[in-house]
């Protein structure tokens, strides 16, 4: 070799080494923004073997989605600006009711109408029904909406009542709802509609934000009725051979309340704050409805603490349906010590979910809980999208699952309810998609355990 041959092979070396060298000085300074964040354990032990190991694709990742907290100007814009419109009084609110006040959660509001969804069909009907009979205004918050065989029909639903003069503010969310089309966008604009993305991906990326997404489902008319839950609005949520899938809607004064939660996402995507509601709606049900909203722009991890809340003081059952079960170390802690109290803990996913990797990592978890005794049943027909808790008397429904981007990341929403007819209802949906299921999880050999395990380690970055 000649001598500039091993002059270049000399600095290609050295270029090699302070380049790692210099990832890995970024990394180790990363780490300490990493470690003034009020993250979980296993959360920031997960980004530090990223930096550490693989400092510049770490360094790029954090820099791009490594944000759990939305900066804000003040604490006090952190605390949920929320009234309830008819909030029971809190002598006789459940201990549940009065564990969520000291949260800052507004208390269940009495005097709703409460209908399940359990089939597409009837979801769709309800959605539209929602829509067509606004007469003032028109609160749309969605992750997906796409304009296919069954998402048109709703643009056009909303198109048609923009026309007849109802004020319409519709946000996406901009990475779930990127399939839709361009001629839907113009349509909804040329209507009338008050259309915004929420995030742009440009804009996230710049902010590093990219991670943060608005996963909430609603739709609000007139502050009086709402529809929301788990289903999003395109042809898997609202087609009969889509997936399983449950969603509700309310009429009475929780309906306002979920509009305050749409107005704060609004405020937050656009900076632009919309009017208060003229009036809080009356209807002559007897459902208690309480709002749980979660996201990175909220001082707290609310939804997570109530779920803890709920695992730690439940007797009789703790039943949980989800699409997706990868729980923080904290949450699987909580279900293990309840399965070993005499709890009934029992978890229904998709025999196959959409996301093999989430799969994968899940069976872990799942298996570690069926050995102290908790029920697990898969379920085999289709891919099942519903998001639903049971906790003794208590039901809840709504965008949420059971992984640490629901619970820590994502902008969610559940609706917890404490009727005796309601819970029912829930249960009945947990029982027949049971009837419908395999029961248990297979072993597995020692080299996919091993890989299921290492991946456990990444959980809270899926």
């Amino acid at each position: 070799m000649s001598d500039w041959q091993s002059a270049g092979v000399y600095a290609w070396q050295h270029g090699m080494q302070a380049f790692l060298l210099l990832g890995l000085v970024l990394a180790l300074w990363l780490l300490t923004d990493l470690l003034r964040q009020r993250r979980a354990p296993q959360a920031t032990a997960s980004w530090a073997l990223l930096l550490i190991f693989l400092p510049w694709v770490g360094l790029l990742i954090y820099l791009l989605i490594g944000v759990r907290r939305v900066p804000r100007q003040s604490q006090r814009e952190r605390r949920l600006q929320l009234d309830c419109c008819a909030e029971r009084p809190k002598e006789d609110a459940s201990e549940f009711d009065r564990f969520l006040r000291r949260l800052g959660i507004p208390g269940a509001s009495t005097g709703n109408a409460l209908h399940l969804h359990v089939d597409s069909h009837a979801a769709r009907n309800a959605l539209l029904g929602v829509i067509t009979g606004a007469r003032k205004r028109l609160c749309v918050g969605v992750y997906i909406l796409e304009d296919d065989e069954h998402g048109q029909g709703v643009v056009e639903a909303l198109i048609e009542r923009a026309q007849a003069g109802v004020a319409i503010y519709l946000l996406v969310d901009a990475v779930g709802s990127s399939r839709l089309s361009r001629k839907a966008r113009d349509a909804l604009h040329a209507a009338g509609v008050q259309f915004s993305e929420f995030l742009p991906v440009w804009k996230a990326l710049w902010r590093r934000v990219a991670n943060l997404r608005n996963h909430r489902k609603l739709v609000v008319a007139d502050a009086r009725h709402v529809w929301t839950g788990g289903r999003n609005i395109a042809r898997h949520y609202l087609s009969r051979r889509g997936w399983d899938d449950l969603s509700f809607d309310v009429i009475g004064p929780a309906a306002a309340d979920l509009e305050r939660v749409f107005r704060q996402s609004w405020r937050f995507a656009t900076g632009v704050e919309l009017p208060e509601p003229e009036s809080c709606a009356q209807s002559d049900g007897a459902s208690t409805v309480q709002w749980v909203p979660s996201g990175p722009d909220l001082e707290h991890d609310v939804l997570h603490a109530a779920l803890l809340h709920l695992i730690y003081t439940a007797q009789r059952r703790l039943w949980f349906i989800s699409p997706y079960f990868v729980p923080d170390e904290a949450l699987q802690t909580a279900l293990l010590t309840a399965t070993r109290s005499g709890v009934d803990v029992r978890i229904l996913v998709p025999h196959r979910s959409d996301n093999a990797l989430v799969d994968l990592v899940r069976s872990g978890y799942l298996r570690e809980l069926q050995a102290v005794g908790a029920k697990v049943f898969r379920y085999v027909p289709r891919m099942l999208h519903s998001k639903a808790w049971i906790a003794d008397n208590i039901a809840a429904v709504g965008s949420a699952n059971l992984d640490c981007r629901s619970l820590m990341l994502n902008f969610e929403v559940m609706g917890f309810f404490e009727r005796d007819l309601d819970v029912a209802a829930v249960v009945q949906h947990f029982n027949t998609c049971c009837e419908r299921s395999k029961r248990g999880i297979r072993a597995v050999g020692l080299w996919r355990e091993t890989w299921a395990g290492a991946l456990r380690l990444l959980a809270p970055l899926l």
